[in-house]
């Protein structure tokens, strides 16, 4: 499947946050949990436009169908905030292309490492790219649970090649 990664555009934030939404429901969660992280799976044209984020877009001819987005900081890490592809086009490759641009993104901005707040269903993704668990971090949405927190190290010596 021929997909093509660019930059997400500001106007493309409705579609982006509908398939943030459509993306986490699909994994079964009742309709509750998901309404409590609407705000959460939201991302308005600001966000998009910032400089303090990235956003990439997986597009191919039926649309797009999937996105991903790095908050860039000054510490030296980043952070994954999103990665999400719309059902019908998961197990295709999209995800995987997604992650490859953002780690080649994020190592060719000086970034020495990208962290990841992860939904628990996705820790096998991320640890096949290298992540490594780290700890435990609150979710933002629903109060007590707490979410897989992982790290890529992104340095060249420590073996990193995408």
């Amino acid at each position: 499947m021929e997909m093509l990664i660019r930059d997400a555009r500001p106007d493309e934030h409705a579609t982006l946050s509908d398939i943030a939404f459509t993306a986490k429901a699909s994994h079964g969660y009742s309709t509750e949990f998901m309404e409590a992280c609407r705000d959460e799976l939201t991302y308005s044209p600001a966000w998009i436009k910032s400089d303090s984020f990235h956003f990439l877009v997986a597009e191919g001819d039926d649309g797009i169908a999937g996105f991903a987005a790095i908050e860039l900081s000054g510490t030296g890490e980043c952070e994954l905030e999103a990665l999400f592809v719309l059902p019908a086009f998961s197990g295709r490759g999209v995800g995987t292309s997604l992650m490859r641009r953002a780690l080649r993104h994020a190592a060719g901005k000086g970034f020495k490492a990208m962290t990841i707040q992860s939904d628990p269903g996705a820790v096998d993704f991320y640890t096949s790219f290298g992540a490594e668990l780290v700890g435990e971090s609150p979710s933002g949405s629903i109060p007590g649970r707490m979410l897989p927190q992982l790290r890529i190290d992104l340095r060249a010596e420590r073996g990193f090649v995408y």
